[in-house]
């Protein structure tokens, strides 16, 4: 029978030609694929293998009469082949792209990755390819071979006595059955080769097989994926960290911490809960995405929920009066409403009051003891009162409102207190608030505004009737824009809080549930930072972005994660503590002063200014921990980690911070250094200011090591300079599938797919998932800011980012009207020609950015600066010479 038909029977799922076996089947076999330590060139050359695969006729028990030689690398993106074969009658018929290659002296490769499926790939000598995917055992030759892209490339090389080929296979080829191997991996494999002779030809193999059916999957040798060598070397050089004793903390803890409840419970992006009188179910209000997307009220039933009414808009708050109308404060089309229904009749809306608002929309509402409803409303902009309404009374912006909706659509209460102010809305309240996105009243009919504020402040009011809480001439109790004062006199908060330790505030309740310590007290806590206080003081330090306060039908207080989850309070449980280490030596991560081997050094591409500090960076994972890799912002980190930053100055030793992750939180400590440099002890939570160093207190740290910058800033793919140390380490867990669907649709839209089909091809070809290796050798880099050698623009925007994009991002606590990321577009940073909405320090013609006039671009100034206006605002007291100089060139250049 000719091979080309016993073939075609194989791919149909015949398992072979009869009377071939031996008596017994070979010995299994074993072969290493080894780590390419460098690209290899595809020209058919070998000069960079040594192949040492060996192929014979094993279901005969003899040699091959004519030597093939073979050998396999890899690396992260490639899977690298080569093969070596006499050949005296070289038989090279025209064929065409996954044609009918065994007809020819041809190379083959079957891998087994271990799925149901397992692929053949075939070069021949002269280098047409067949690629394809085969399911399970065997199928046939015309359905496979149009299943799927493939992209091999291979250069075969004719020589006297024989041909060479080498190629590479991309890893998004395997993606349907996992993509790439991890280091230590073993695939099923079989390299095979036909050698023909005139019409004759002889079959030889590297697989053990017992039959010449190069289909017999389970016959195959086995392919060991190894890691680099000097990967290797890396793991010996850094083993993985078990000698931290910087577990706990050295502050007692606080006495309460959240508990979910309704874990069953599937939400999306839950602002509000309500419970509904009379009953344990609840009402809520859920986003479909995020902010500005499509809100949702639920009915929630146990652990069900039962969508009632969507909103083409934000829906922020609700409430029942005592006839049991439900009333939904919400925005959309750039208008704030407050919307009644009979509970539950949607067709009963009305529309009790509206106005137009473009961001700052307040929405929050509550009934007092005598049933007249208080509404918020914010300055209605997105940043620092543009349309300046916060002082004036002839609008409803910036304001609680008070109405009687007794009767539609509402009367304004007679004892309003500006009701005979000439100019003013009767509707008024209380007045000069920037956002007030969360109200409530107490047993007492105290009404309590959590109140986001802008640069440096957060706020609680405990709001007085006519009262004026001074935005925008004031940010809480401190100066913004003095001159914007109105004619009433300014109101202090009732609690305040810095951006230290809160970024941006949600209003809660007074407490009424059984925990006697708390009942009565005024509760609120932090969408960004997750703490939560009663009365100034931290209670509770959690991980969630706090939306709400609620409370259900026994009155326990709910708290709502806007991640999807609701939780109330309980005690902390007394548990013994570990002694938190107060010196340096005894944090089981520094030796004799040194590092310990398992902290990995690193350095970054633009460094933070740090008033000419010199810095060192190590970072350590506990063992088995893991950095979830990815290409914006910092990276993901296993509770465990550790990063260590040990500051220099004139040659001595000043601090070593320590940013630790543990229980899904980071919290930061600071080692200040002694006098004989020998150790370093723990500093206080307050922070310290010596010898014209400032020591940053627990709260700073976390300002820049926000949630808005996931925290960690200097590890990053942008930034971290040892990409290759970490992935031989294998600290990383890289989403490998996400790169091949990348590729995928690459690959769809050079075919002219788009939309569906797109999708369609994707979904049929995407697999992979995570992986210790990075998807990819290389990642854009931040330009060093100091160097000289490297574009302008790519140093000003690397300086702006490592410097200023933590806070100056979406929802990063600084002014964010404006985005630093280096991956933003320069001109939609929002600062090219912008008018700045702070103080322009007497420049003429001020702009954030005054392209080619940086006399007159308020961004500069700040960075010249040190005192009020200074930026950054925290962690230097010394004007960065070099990047003054810097950004003034850049800033004249542009145009």
């Amino acid at each position: 029978m000719r091979f080309a038909a016993a073939l075609v029977l194989a791919l149909s799922g015949v398992e072979g030609l009869a009377g071939c076996a031996t008596s017994s089947a070979p010995a299994p076999r074993s072969f290493e694929c080894r780590w390419a330590e460098a690209p290899i060139a595809i020209d058919g050359r070998l000069d960079e293998w040594a192949p040492s695969i060996v192929f014979d006729v094993p279901w005969e028990g003899r040699a091959a009469a004519t030597s093939t030689r073979a050998q396999l690398l890899w690396d992260r993106e490639f899977l690298y082949f080569a093969g070596a074969m006499e050949d005296a009658e070289i038989k090279a018929l025209p064929r065409e792209h996954d044609g009918r290659l065994w007809d020819n002296d041809v190379f083959e490769l079957f891998f087994r990755p271990g799925a149901d499926k397992y692929y053949e790939f075939q070069v021949d000598a002269a280098g047409k390819i067949l690629d394809m995917q085969l399911p399970g055992k065997g199928g046939g030759y015309d359905q496979c071979k149009a299943d799927g892209d493939f992209h091999v490339e291979a250069v075969v090389r004719r020589r006297p006595g024989g041909w060479d080929v080498e190629g590479r296979i991309p890893w998004r080829d395997f993606a349907r059955t996992g993509g790439r191997p991890e280091p230590g991996a073993a695939w099923g494999v079989n390299l095979s080769r036909y050698d023909y002779t005139g019409e004759a030809f002889e079959l030889s193999s590297a697989a053990p097989l017992a039959q010449p059916s190069f289909h017999r999957v389970e016959e195959y040798a086995t392919l060991r994926f190894l890691p680099s060598e000097r990967h290797a070397r890396l793991r010996e050089r850094h083993p993985p960290l078990t000698t931290s004793r910087v577990i706990g903390s050295p502050d007692p803890p606080a006495p309460y911490r959240v508990r979910k409840i309704r874990p069953g419970l599937e939400l999306k992006k839950p602002i509000a809960v309500l419970a509904i009188p009379g009953s344990d179910d609840l009402l809520l209000l859920d986003q479909s995405r995020s902010w500005g997307q499509d809100g949702r009220l639920l009915r929630v039933r146990g652990e069900t929920t039962e969508v009632l009414r969507t909103f083409k808009g934000d829906a922020y708050d609700l409430c029942f009066d005592a006839r049991g109308f439900l009333y939904v404060g919400w925005n959309g089309d750039k208008k704030t409403r407050v919307s009644r229904f009979k509970f539950w009749d949607p067709a009963s809306e009305t529309t009790v009051i509206e106005w137009d608002s473009g961001g700052h929309n307040g929405g929050a509402l509550a009934f007092d003891a005598a049933g007249l409803l208080y509404v918020t409303s914010g300055d209605g902009t997105s940043d620092s009162d543009t349309n300046v309404v916060g002082q004036r009374l002839d609008n409803l912006l910036g304001k609680v409102l008070r109405i009687d909706v007794r009767e539609l659509p509402y009367k304004v209460p007679p004892d309003n207190p500006f009701v005979d102010r000439p100019g003013a809305r009767p509707e008024t309240w209380a007045y000069g608030l920037r956002n007030p996105w969360r109200m409530s009243i107490d047993a007492q009919g105290r009404v309590w505004v959590g109140n986001n504020g802008q640069d440096l402040w957060e706020q609680v009011f405990r709001v007085s009737k006519g009262a004026n809480y001074g935005w925008s001439a004031t940010e809480g109790s401190h100066p913004f824009y003095p001159a914007r004062a109105g004619a009433d006199p300014i109101a202090k908060p009732a609690f305040e809080h810095s951006h230290a330790e809160s970024r941006s505030l949600t209003g809660g309740r007074v407490y009424r549930g059984a925990l006697d310590e708390l009942r009565g007290k005024y509760v609120y806590g932090d969408y960004s930072t997750g703490k939560i206080w009663a009365e100034g003081r931290e209670i509770a330090d959690t991980a969630l972005q706090i939306t709400y306060f609620g409370e259900d039908a026994a009155g326990e207080m709910i708290v709502v994660d806007h991640a999807g989850g609701l939780y109330h309070f309980e005690r902390t449980p007394v548990l013994e503590r570990p002694e938190f280490p107060r010196k340096l030596s005894e944090t089981g991560l520094f030796r004799d002063g040194k590092p310990v081997p398992s902290l990995v050094p690193y350095t970054v591409n633009a460094p933070l200014w740090s008033d000419g500090a010199e810095k060192e960076r190590f970072l350590a994972v506990p063992a088995g921990g893991k950095i979830e890799f990815g290409t914006s912002r910092g990276w993901a980190f296993d509770n465990g980690a550790t990063l260590v930053k040990t500051f220099k100055r004139d040659g001595r030793l000043l601090e070593t911070r320590f940013l630790t992750r543990q229980d899904g939180e980071w919290a930061g400590y600071t080692y200040v250094w002694n006098a004989a440099q020998t150790d370093a002890e723990l500093l206080g939570a307050e922070g310290l200011d010596r010898d014209g160093w400032h020591f940053p207190s627990r709260a700073e740290c976390m300002v820049c090591h926000s949630r808005a910058a996931n925290y960690v800033l200097g590890a990053s793919a942008a930034q971290l300079r040892e990409l290759d140390v970490l992935e031989g380490l294998g600290f990383f867990k890289a989403n490998w599938g996400a790169q091949a669907v990348d590729d995928l649709k690459a690959d769809a839209r050079a075919k002219g797919l788009e939309g569906k089909a797109l999708d369609a091809h994707v979904k049929k070809h995407q697999g992979g998932g995570t992986s210790s290796l990075l998807p990819k050798a290389s990642y854009p880099a931040l330009a060093d800011p100091y160097d000289a050698t490297k574009p302008l623009e790519a140093r000003a925007r690397a300086y702006l980012a490592s410097n200023c994009a933590h806070c100056h991002v979406e929802a990063g606590g600084g002014n964010a009207a404006i985005d630093l990321e280096h991956t933003t577009e320069l001109a939609k940073t929002r600062t090219l020609d912008v008018a700045p909405l702070h103080p322009v320090f007497d420049l003429q013609g001020a702009r954030i950015i005054a392209p080619g006039k940086p006399e007159s671009s308020t961004l500069l100034e700040r960075l010249k600066r040190r005192g009020p206006g200074q930026m950054p605002p925290l962690a230097t007291s010394r004007v960065d010479a070099k990047a003054v100089e810097l950004l003034e060139a850049w800033i004249r250049g542009l145009r």
